[in-house]
């Protein structure tokens, strides 16, 4: 989440939206769930979150609860163990303040990541951050597609870049 537009007070940003792809060791799709997701502020979702994600107050009716969506990434990473890929460490630090805010016990931890951004940066010996969809430019040049703010769709994403990644550096 945003804070509101012309904030001036404290803001706690919170997950408003999950979406997870899992593969096998061969890389075919086993699972995959998106959801978004009630927050704890009374106020609810912004209207800067609303225009950035392009969704409604409406979508969230049927969000899912902090609740439902801890159980689903437990019952999700007792069923499979994956190591999660994360783009960047923005999804490691919401998720453990996650944990913090709804007072769960944290189902992982820093060992449960590996952060491709990171792996690309050190790899091709990068100075700066690269975005998602310019790393997915890189290794398929006739992707064109405009960015969307989606958890699932970024999920995809990843699985792409990490796919033409591991593909790449296998062929060095």
């Amino acid at each position: 989440s945003m804070p509101p537009y012309n904030s001036t007070g404290t803001f706690e940003s919170e997950i408003v939206e999950y979406g997870f792809i899992i593969e096998n060791d061969e890389g075919q799709v086993i699972d995959e769930e998106t959801a978004l997701v009630k927050i704890n502020d009374k106020n609810g979702v912004s209207d800067r979150t609303l225009d950035f994600l392009k969704l409604k107050k409406e979508d969230f009716k049927k969000a899912a609860t902090t609740l439902e969506f801890y159980n689903v990434l437990k019952d999700a990473l007792e069923k499979y163990n994956p190591i999660i890929m994360v783009w960047g460490l923005n999804d490691i630090q919401m998720l453990n303040k996650f944990y913090e805010i709804n007072n769960f016990e944290p189902l992982t931890d820093r060992g449960s990541f590996i952060n491709l951004m990171q792996l690309l940066k050190n790899y091709y010996g990068l100075k700066s951050d690269v975005g998602l969809f310019k790393a997915l430019e890189y290794f398929d040049n006739t992707f064109d597609k405009e960015q969307v703010h989606d958890a699932l769709t970024d999920a995809s994403i990843t699985s792409m870049v990490f796919h033409y990644f591991k593909d790449h550096a296998n062929k060095k």
